[in-house]
């Protein structure tokens, strides 16, 4: 069974319309391959968050001065000091300290209690996460992308669906033209969307894919802006259209 958060997850993630095989993916790349580089800047972030700390400020003062004028209570502060430092007492802090104890987190019993387990990855931290009002970003994920891709694919299917043999299919997310565009398989997390889209841009004679810069575009963006406040059909042209 999954955890209600960890099901939330599963289920944002978009799906294709035909059937592939499953497949491993490397989440730390944009790509979803493996690549030793990406690798060693994982590596890296971790080594970051793990290094020991000191009392001496290793940053830019001018950040940390901003944060100490902050009008919030001092206790949160320095706690929020404390954890860009790894300088919280958790359980995998003081058994580095040679503190005998158990290292298991005691909230979930499942995981070693490092920083980044209580403050991001233990349920429970998860949970209140999800209750907070801030705004959160799981990493591996491209909220932008994903968005953009099922925009496009949805696009194609209308075309497809009024009988149109002549598409262009223009936007302004670059990242998702170029995958259009490209011919390789795409392991990413956007990956079977961009195989639908494909497929689809094979059944019409002619389908042309181009990026368009948004500044470059403005018109279309009103016309959304505009969709988004007018339940009549799409036949229907706006006032500002002349």
């Amino acid at each position: 069974m999954l955890h209600p958060l960890d099901a939330k997850a599963v289920l944002s993630i978009p799906l294709g319309r035909h059937c592939s095989d499953d497949c491993l993916i490397w989440h730390s790349y944009s790509k979803g391959v493996f690549t030793v580089k990406s690798a060693y800047q994982l590596a890296m972030k971790i080594s970051e968050l793990d290094m020991p700390s000191s009392s001496s400020s290793s940053g830019p003062t001018a950040d940390w001065s901003f944060v100490w004028k902050c009008s919030i209570p001092n206790k949160i502060k320095v706690f929020g000091w404390k954890a860009c430092r790894n300088a919280l007492a958790t359980l995998s802090n003081l058994a580095r300290r040679r503190v005998y104890v158990e290292n298991y987190c005691p909230l979930c019993s499942d995981q070693k209690e490092d920083l980044q387990h209580i403050l991001l990855y233990c349920h429970f931290a998860r949970q209140v996460w999800a209750l907070s009002l801030l705004p959160t970003q799981t990493i591996g994920a491209f909220t932008g992308d994903i968005e953009e891709s099922l925009a496009a694919r949805e696009a194609i299917d209308l075309g497809i669906k009024e009988g149109w043999s002549n598409i262009i299919l223009e936007g302004d997310c670059q990242s998702v033209i170029n995958r259009l565009i490209g011919s390789t398989e795409d392991f990413s997390t956007i990956g079977p969307v961009i195989a639908d889209i494909r497929f689809m841009m094979r059944q019409v004679s002619h389908c042309n894919v181009e990026y368009i810069p948004r500044q470059f575009n403005s018109f279309a963006h009103k016309l959304a802006r505009s969709a988004t406040h007018n339940a009549e059909g799409r036949n229907h042209f706006p006032d500002f259209i002349e």
